[in-house]
C-alpha cells in the first residue's frame, strides 16, 4: 500500500501539471499571441509525460527529487509566462495570475519541503491544498466568466445579423410594391443595407456556416451566382480532365434586354430575368450541371460529360423554349429571345474558367452578329473566320 500510494502521488502531480498546463495554452491562446512560449511550454510537458516511465518503474527516493525540482521549474516558468503576456495586453492572463498565484506558491513551497530546504508542517500541509482550492475556484470563475464574454459577443453579432436580414427582406417587399419612378431611393436604401448584411456575414462565416449558401446565391433568380461559378468551375474542369470526358459551356444572353428595361421598366425586366432562370432550369441536372446568373442578364450554363452534339441539342432546345415561351406585361407578349455561344471538349491540362468562358463568349458575339436568337458554336466560328 505504501508503494502504490508513492506511485499515485507522483503518477498524479505529472498529470496535474500536464493537464494545468493544457488548459493554460488554450484558456490564453498562446499558440496565437505567444507561439515561443507556447512551444516551450510542449517540450516542458512532454518532458513530464516521459517522466512517467521511471514514476512507475523507480522507486519513490529515486524520482521525487527530480520531479520536485522540475515542478519547481515550471512553477517559476509559469509565473513568469504569466507576467510577460500580462505586461503584452493579454486580459485573462490577469486572472489566471490571480487564481494560479496562490496555488503556485503554495506548490513551491510544497517542493521545498520535499527536498529537505524547508520543515514540512501543518501550515505546509494547509498553505499547498488551501492553494490548489482557491486557485480551482478563481480560475473557474475567470473561465466562467471568458464564456459568458464570448457567448454574449457571438450573440450580440448574430441579432445585429438576423435584424439587419429582417430589414432587407422588408425593403425589397416594399420595393416590389412600388413603381419604378420612386423606386430610386429605395435602391439606394436596399443596396446600402444588402452592403451592411455582407460584411456582417463575412465576419459571421466561421462561426455560422448556414450563411454560405446566400453569399453563393443570385438574389433575384435564386441560381447561383458568379461566385458560386468561380468556385465550382475548377472542379468540373478537373473531374473532366480525369475522366477524359467533354465539359459544354453555354453562354446564354438575352436579346435586345435593355430595351425592354427601357420600355417597360426594371421591374419587368427583373421579372423576365427570373423567367429566363426558371426555364434554364428545366435543362440543367441538378446534381451534375452548374447553372448561374453570370451578370446583368447573362447566363452561363456548364455540361459536364457531354459531347458536341448533346451539347447543341440542348442549347437549341432552350433557344427554342425561350422563343415560343410567352412573356407577359399588361397584355402584352413581349418579344423575348436568346443568343447562346457554346464551346465543347475535353479541357486542356492548363486551361482555367476564365479561358474556356472567352471562347463561349466569342461565340457568343457571332451569334449577336449573325442575327441573334441563333445558337454558335466556338469551333464553327474559327472555321468560318479562317476562310
Amino acid at each position: 500500500n505504501y508503494i502504490v500510494n508513492d506511485k499515485i502521488l507522483m503518477v498524479s502531480t505529472i498529470v496535474s501539471v500536464y493537464f494545468a498546463g493544457r488548459f493554460a495554452s488554450r484558456f490564453l491562446e498562446l499558440r496565437k499571441h505567444a507561439p515561443l512560449v507556447d512551444r516551450v511550454l510542449t517540450v516542458i510537458l512532454a518532458v513530464f509525460v516521459f517522466m512517467l516511465i521511471p514514476a512507475l518503474l523507480l522507486q519513490e527516493r529515486y524520482v521525487l527529487p527530480l520531479l520536485s525540482v522540475m515542478e519547481l521549474f515550471v512553477c517559476v516558468f509559469a509565473i513568469a509566462a504569466m507576467i510577460l503576456l500580462c505586461f503584452n495586453g493579454n486580459y485573462w492572463a490577469r486572472h489566471l495570475l490571480a487564481g494560479w498565484s496562490i496555488l503556485i506558491m503554495g506548490t513551491i513551497v510544497f517542493v521545498f519541503s520535499n527536498l529537505g530546504m524547508v520543515d514540512r508542517n501543518i501550515f505546509v500541509e494547509y498553505m499547498h491544498a488551501g492553494g490548489m482550492a482557491l486557485g480551482n475556484v478563481m480560475v473557474t470563475s475567470a473561465l466562467a466568466a471568458r464564456l459568458g464574454k464570448e457567448r454574449s459577443a457571438k450573440n450580440h453579432a448574430l441579432s445585429q445579423a438576423l435584424e439587419l436580414a429582417q430589414e432587407v427582406a422588408d425593403l425589397n417587399q416594399e420595393k416590389e410594391q412600388l413603381a419604378y419612378s420612386a423606386n430610386m431611393e429605395l435602391e439606394r436604401r436596399v443596396e446600402q443595407k444588402t452592403q451592411q448584411l455582407h460584411g456582417m456575414l463575412q465576419e459571421l462565416k466561421i462561426s455560422n456556416q448556414q450563411l454560405t449558401y446566400a453569399t453563393q446565391t443570385d438574389a433575384l433568380t435564386g441560381i447561383g451566382n458568379r461566385r458560386y461559378l468561380d468556385s465550382r468551375f475548377p472542379e468540373l474542369i478537373k473531374q473532366c480532365q480525369q475522366h477524359r470526358t467533354a465539359l459544354g459551356i453555354l453562354v446564354i444572353d438575352a436579346d435586345h434586354f435593355k430595351q425592354i428595361n427601357d420600355k417597360y421598366g426594371h421591374l419587368v425586366g427583373d421579372q423576365c430575368l427570373k423567367k429566363l432562370a426558371t426555364i434554364l432550369r428545366r435543362f440543367s441536372r441538378r446534381d451534375l450541371d452548374v447553372l448561374v446568373r453570370y451578370g446583368g442578364e447573362e447566363f452561363v450554363l456548364l455540361l459536364t460529360a457531354t459531347d458536341v452534339d448533346g451539347a447543341r441539342n440542348v442549347a437549341e432546345a432552350i433557344r427554342n423554349y425561350v422563343e415560343n415561351s410567352a412573356f407577359w406585361v399588361d397584355q402584352q407578349k413581349l418579344p423575348v429571345t436568346v443568343s447562346i455561344g457554346l464551346h465543347v471538349g475535353i479541357p486542356p491540362q492548363n486551361a482555367d474558367g476564365d479561358s474556356l468562358l472567352q471562347k463561349a463568349d466569342k461565340a457568343l458575339y457571332a451569334a449577336k452578329r449573325n442575327g441573334r436568337n441563333r445558337v454558335e458554336l466556338h469551333e464553327e466560328c474559327s472555321s468560318t473566320a479562317n476562310a
